[in-house]
């Protein structure tokens, strides 16, 4: 089996990238070079990715920046990887008072629990 590769040419948005990069990883394949690229040219400049994979939004999508994260580690970056800081530092800045995430960067006062538990692990994966 070809190892599994996604890449803006193939209509892939974000999270799928980021899925098929820890796929490769499980099944003991290396994540292949094009797929890592589009995850890193995925981020914004917030720090964040978002599930359409435009670097030039500005959204805080927190399940597809915590999957971006465990991708990133897949590929063997660790938590000083300047894009694995920015993103660390992005799901930090977006955490509520209470200690969970929601659907937005600071959108509410309820806390969803999918994307609490996404971004615990990404932020354990790094």
């Amino acid at each position: 089996m070809d190892k599994l590769v996604y890449t803006a040419a193939s209509g892939l948005k974000a999270h799928l990238a980021s899925q098929a990069a820890i796929a490769n990883k499980v099944i003991g394949r290396s994540v292949p070079a094009n797929t890592l690229a589009y995850i890193n040219g995925a981020q914004q400049a917030n720090g964040n990715w978002n599930y359409t994979g435009t670097a030039a939004g500005t959204g805080v999508d927190i399940d597809t920046t915590a999957m971006a994260l465990v991708a990133l580690v897949a590929a063997g970056r660790t938590g000083t990887d300047p894009v694995v800081k920015k993103g660390l530092t992005a799901l930090a800045d977006a955490q509520f008072t209470t200690g969970g995430w929601g659907d937005d960067y600071g959108s509410g006062p309820e806390v969803n629990t999918n994307s609490t538990a996404l971004a615990a692990i990404g932020i354990r994966a790094t």
